[in-house]
């Protein structure tokens, strides 16, 4: 895996209020950052609200779809897509109404968390899939009273490989 920082923004296409999603790296060295690259570049793809994460051998990536600078208002498709020795893998649906998303990877598993929006409140929801693979499991829930998505929780991998 290559080592350095990971530098993601949220920009502004000037063609319309659709949000995208860069992604740019400085080597360990710190001498130069690398050219970015826009990760929500497939075609009917968008997104703000960046999570990034890695593996032994992946960057993983998540962006929530739409137009609105807030999460709380912005309630679209949320989709992960991993960068892989250096080419990018097609975008995954996480989940298809939430405000906010962001993934860790521990030794075997890639944790997705979201908030779903139920009438008057946000839920926290978890999911995982293999590091490399492309299909999420079912949702369990972690927190059903009123979460906010403007303030993400902070997670976290232990030692044994947990996500807490």
């Amino acid at each position: 895996m290559k080592t350095g920082f990971t530098w993601f923004t949220p920009i502004t296409n000037s063609s319309d209020s659709d949000y995208e999603t860069k992604y740019q790296r400085n080597p360990s060295n710190q001498s130069s950052w690398t050219a970015d690259k826009v990760v929500t570049d497939e075609s009917g793809v968008n997104g703000g609200f960046p999570g990034v994460t890695t593996s032994s051998s992946r960057v993983h990536v998540t962006f929530t779809a739409g137009d609105w600078d807030d999460p709380v208002g912005n309630r679209d498709v949320a989709k992960t897509r991993d960068l892989s020795s250096s080419t990018w893998q097609s975008s995954y649906e996480l989940f298809d109404d939430t405000g906010l998303s962001w993934v860790i990877a521990t030794s075997g598993y890639l944790h997705g968390f979201y908030y779903d929006f139920v009438p008057f409140r946000y839920d926290l929801y978890h999911k995982t899939r293999s590091l490399t693979g492309t299909t999420w499991s079912g949702s369990s829930s972690l927190i059903l009273v009123n979460s906010d998505p403007s303030e993400p929780i902070g997670m976290a991998v232990t030692n044994d490989g947990n996500c807490t």
